[in-house]
């Protein structure tokens, strides 16, 4: 297809039909005028120093893959040269509902529903996995939803920095994209641009979950903005401080134990395939009580619980009531009467007898 058939076939108006975009191209809503219906177009600069990354070889990479229904396929993938340079267009199907950072925002979800979607992106996770793929820049804005009833359904994209795990490595490599992904849901390891494997995706999920789950991150950059270098020390501390917002008690088990595993800062202890994800939500996780997991906040928490005591709690129903404390009261009438008494006999020893020791009587 030439430059003058695809403009032809695919139209759309920039400034008006943006849907969103980053530092690997922006995305527009697009009418295909050949099968009459809307579109996705992905729009991506090449950029000779970043060949392994460009769009085309996302395309390429992905429509590799078998077919998923968590994942977004390409159709196709044209390559046009303009005044400015060499340009890439993916066309993906248009998703009504957006991505899912739009329906958190646009929608009140049913804990059913945010349930459905991130099992479903764990399935897509693990899909990619088994495939040999890390995404390596999970977040909201890179999962669509298509929506079929009442269901969501989501579909993993964008996996422009996503790289083939080579098995000769034992399934690590280097972080090698300076600034790729987005800090907030980067992992430990990428923000350090240290060596990273399949669990770096699983750091990502638990931020995407826990968000999903209390509508907000469980790590920010503060006041400071989310590029500068005082955002990413913030990020840091708050994720080395071992804690995490109080919100996570609210989180339903088994959801709180997995996301707790997932945020483990070091990769090495943090939890580390799509297995042990399985045997914590269907109830084989022997490591409940991991001694790496991080501790909602403290201080909120005893607060909390002083306010609001638990009621009827089954852990506590068949033991024995504790004795109430003593009250001042009771602790003062006992030594009042021992003081009285003290004094009556003290009384009676010194003068209610006479000098020859017989009691004097009564008149």
């Amino acid at each position: 297809m030439t430059q003058q058939e695809f403009q032809k076939r695919y139209t759309y108006i920039a400034e008006n039909d943006r849907l969103g975009g980053g530092g690997f191209g922006e995305v527009f809503k697009a009418y295909d005028t050949v099968r009459d219906r809307w579109v996705a177009l992905k729009v991506s600069k090449v950029k000779p120093e970043l060949e392994n990354v460009r769009l085309r070889k996302e395309v390429e990479m992905v429509n590799r893959l078998p077919e998923h229904p968590n994942i977004a396929f390409y159709e196709v993938c044209y390559t046009f040269r303009e005044m400015s340079g060499e340009y890439d267009f993916g066309i993906l199907q248009y998703y009504e509902e957006g991505n899912l950072g739009q329906l958190l925002l646009n929608n009140t979800l049913t804990f059913v529903q945010k349930q459905s979607i991130l099992t479903q992106v764990l399935e897509g996770i693990d899909f990619l996995h088994q495939n040999g793929v890390v995404h390596r820049d999970l977040k909201p804005q890179n999962i669509l939803i298509a929506r079929r009833g009442n269901e969501f359904i989501p579909k993993i994209t964008d996996f422009g920095i996503s790289k083939k795990l080579d098995a000769g490595i034992n399934s690590v490599f280097s972080n090698s994209i300076t600034g790729a992904g987005t800090l907030a849901y980067a992992s430990p390891e990428q923000l350090r641009q240290h060596e990273i494997s399949k669990n770096t995706d699983l750091w990502s999920f638990g931020v995407i979950a826990f968000q999903t789950f209390t509508g907000q991150l469980p790590f920010t950059t503060g006041p400071h903005a989310n590029t500068s270098e005082e955002g990413r020390t913030e990020l840091f501390r708050q994720i080395k401080s071992g804690r995490l917002p109080s919100e996570i008690t609210k989180i339903t088990e088994p959801w709180q134990t997995l996301i707790r595993r997932c945020l483990i800062p070091d990769a090495a202890v943090r939890i580390k395939n799509m297995q042990e994800v399985k045997d914590i939500l269907t109830g084989n996780d022997s490591g409940k009580a991991h001694p790496h997991l991080p501790q909602p906040d403290k201080t909120t928490l005893e607060t909390k619980h002083k306010t609001s005591p638990p009621l009827n709690n089954p852990e506590t129903t068949n033991i024995a009531p504790k004795p109430p404390s003593p009250t001042l009261w009771n602790k003062i009438v006992p030594a009042s009467i021992v003081l009285i008494l003290a004094l009556l006999a003290f009384f009676y020893y010194n003068y209610g007898k006479n000098p020859s020791g017989k009691v004097i009587s009564e008149v």
